[in-house]
């Protein structure tokens, strides 16, 4: 996410014990901590407000803080900061399927979780203290478009309640489908989509050609 701009990432020297910092990525008056046992993700995000900047490494160190607020784990990561939204993302990848998670950075809810196609568009925007995202969002598939494309599709645009417009979109799946083994072939399929403010975040799908690619 280029927008996203880390000032300083600062790794402690110690190996992970029953729960230490792993990665502190240091802001300006606060700091992004990761706790890690070593387990899969990290067992919790720390965001520690720092009064004075002279501080910003005893916060990095320190295995908990006055006042930080704790996000449990998703077997997530720290990805990045934009404005005054946090970003974190999967431990793992399913194909090309990745999800991120948004959290409002001084209160630390979460705002928005995007499954979405991770070798694909991607793109935080800020503009007129406003911050909005546009990727491909994950549909999901009630039926095998390999069996009745246009049944199917039909099926899937009203599950995921996409626009009327989407009925002419029909997704080519042929190369993917020619890559699966027969009964059951589930694709992975992704639709362009924006959210146009995080800080009241909805859901707006965009006519473009549907991603199709088939399931690991």
């Amino acid at each position: 996410i280029t927008p996203i701009k880390v000032l300083r990432r600062d790794l402690p020297n110690s190996q992970p014990t029953k729960e230490s910092v792993q990665n502190c990525y240091v802001l300006s008056h606060r700091v992004i901590v990761e706790l890690d046992t070593g387990n899969k993700g990290v067992d919790a995000i720390s965001i520690r407000p720092v009064k004075h900047t002279k501080n910003l490494s005893l916060a990095c160190r320190a295995k908990r803080w006055k006042n930080e607020i704790l996000i449990p784990n998703h077997e997530q990561y720290f990805l990045g900061i934009v404005s005054n939204f946090l970003f974190t993302r999967s431990a793992d990848v399913f194909g090309n399927l990745g999800t991120v998670w948004i959290y409002d950075l001084n209160t630390g809810k979460e705002l928005f979780e995007a499954q979405y196609d991770q070798e694909n568009e991607f793109l935080v925007s800020e503009s007129e203290n406003r911050v909005s995202l546009n990727y491909y969002h994950q549909l999901k598939s009630p039926c095998s478009l390999a069996e009745s494309t246009k049944t199917c599709w039909s099926v899937i645009r009203k599950e995921n309640q996409l626009p009327e417009t989407f009925e002419a979109l029909i997704p080519h799946c042929e190369e993917a489908i020619s890559k699966m083994t027969p009964s059951p072939i589930v694709l992975q399929l992704f639709a362009k989509a924006k959210v146009n403010d995080l800080s009241r975040p909805s859901l707006h799908f965009l006519e473009a050609p549907v991603g199709c690619y088939p399931t690991p």
